[in-house]
């Protein structure tokens, strides 16, 4: 192969698969009936890309639960390297008489070989029955290798992202590939590499949209009693989603009487807010009830957010909402639940009167101490002081709330079921009737009161005492002195 132009000429062989012969040919002129027959086989390949969302939703919410090991991004590797038909497109040799599954899986497996083993070629021609290809060994210039394509690079850098955590920029790409395969490329081509690679692992956010009404339909048929809702505007663009799932519709009323509410921004292409409506069950575990998708936070769709939340869940006995003190909260609460105690949480507040307690002195003392305080609340707050149990949602989401919107709705929903899933194994576990948070605190009391003593004046009165300490304890009324 030293002479001339060596050529490679792939044939089809009992299709779909292709096989692989070499040839020497000159490098004298061509002539017109070559180049008019090599135009009449030259066709444009697209390779199908089916997107699945739901699978790569399920990737993402077993990364927001933490029991997805690192992605150590190995290379992949052929189940059987002595296997007629290749598939993997990053095959470690190439030889005469190999068969390939597909034209694309040659063409993938070309361009590898060709950056791993640093050289180019040229396509010289491409149909259905034939794919040949000549070396280029005439002033050939690694750094501006024709087969580090975009997609090609997309295509390798993928599993970079499977792990949302991972953050991996173009300078990144442009390092990487420059130290494992000599590879310059601009900004711009590796930024185009990223996104192709996003784009084939994520889908395209503006498309997410348009499955939307299909994804919630599907939704409610195998989650039979699921409440989902939309509004569109005049320009058919989505305002409000709402989405409450029939297990916690099921399970709300065996969850402690309190709501607490809390909003987080989307990092998507297109922005958003999300809403979340979670509570307690009687482990104490965050169960989350309804969520809810938007532009911003304002009057208007928290106003739309409670509507549909009590439209779904109604109205308990000592229920109570605890959020920050956003005005859009306020205004929305006392509308759709005047009757309900709405507490405030105690971080947001504090945080808010150290930061400006001096301009805002006059308004703090007119917020009323039943919105934050435990003794003078209407209704039990069962030591829900803090809006705690919105945050840890929010920070389980934190993956999820970058890619797009459909992904998300299968992430969230991804996550209440395995939350639901382990919560149901611990509480069968539990070999008594007390929960083993309630169980634990009536251990801790009862080991205290070792320490104490106890002397009887009536059925219900009683005298308590501990070293210099005395008290008077009443059953009966239920208070302690």
């Amino acid at each position: 192969m030293a002479t001339t132009s060596n050529q490679i000429s792939f044939y089809a062989y009992k299709e779909p698969t292709i096989t692989a012969e070499l040839t020497m040919i000159d490098n004298g002129p061509r002539t017109a009936e070559s180049t008019i027959e090599q135009q009449e086989c030259e066709i444009t390949e697209e390779i199908n890309e089916t997107f699945y969302f739901i699978d790569y939703a399920k990737l993402v919410t077993t990364e927001m639960l933490e029991q997805l090991e690192n992605n150590k991004n190995k290379e992949l590797s052929l189940d059987n390297i002595d296997s007629l038909v290749i598939t993997n497109p990053r095959h470690p040799k190439f030889e005469i008489g190999q068969i390939y599954k597909d034209k694309a899986t040659l063409k993938s497996f070309l361009s590898y070989f060709a950056i791993t083993n640093h050289f180019q070629y040229k396509v010289f021609k491409s149909c259905s029955r034939e794919y040949s290809i000549i070396c280029l060994e005439k002033n050939c210039k690694f750094s501006d290798q024709q087969q580090a394509t975009s997609k090609l690079i997309g295509n390798y850098i993928k599993p970079k992202f499977l792990n949302l955590k991972t953050t991996c920029t173009p300078l990144d790409i442009k390092g990487d590939l420059n130290d494992r395969y000599s590879i310059k490329m601009n900004y711009r081509k590796a930024w185009r590499s990223k996104e192709h690679a996003l784009n084939k692992l994520r889908g395209n956010a503006k498309e997410s949209y348009n499955l939307i009404p299909s994804y919630l339909y599907m939704l409610q048929k195998t989650n039979p009693g699921t409440i989902v809702d939309i509004e569109k505007g005049e320009d058919k663009s989505l305002l409000f989603l709402f989405m409450a799932l029939n297990a916690s519709l099921r399970g709300w009323e065996k969850c402690k009487p309190i709501i607490v509410v809390d909003g987080t921004f989307l990092k998507s292409a297109y922005g958003g807010t999300l809403l979340s409506a979670s509570a307690q069950d009687a482990r104490g575990k965050i169960f989350p009830l309804a969520f809810y998708m938007e532009d911003s936070e304002n009057n208007k769709s928290w106003e739309w957010f409670f509507t549909k939340l009590r439209a779904a869940y109604g109205v308990r006995e000592d229920q109570c909402i605890i959020s920050d003190r956003h005005e859009s909260i306020i205004k929305a609460t006392n509308k759709v639940f005047p009757k309900i105690t709405h507490g405030y949480c105690m971080f947001h507040l504090l945080r808010n009167l150290k930061t400006t307690y001096k301009k805002h002195a006059k308004e703090y003392s007119k917020i009323g101490y039943h919105k934050w305080s435990r003794f003078y609340s209407k209704n039990k707050r069962y030591s829900v002081m803090t809006s705690n149990i919105a945050e840890s949602l929010n920070a389980a989401t934190v993956a999820a709330r970058e890619v797009p919107v459909t992904i998300l709705l299968e992430c969230l929903h991804g996550l209440l079921q395995d939350w639901t899933y382990t919560n149901r194994k611990l509480d069968q576990k539990t070999m008594t009737r007390l929960t083993p948070v309630a169980k634990q605190a009536l251990t801790n009391n009862f080991v205290y009161s070792l320490r104490l003593t106890v002397k009887p004046a009536n059925e219900y009165l009683f005298e308590v005492f501990k070293e210099d300490k005395s008290w008077i304890v009443n059953l009966k009324e239920r208070i302690c002195t």
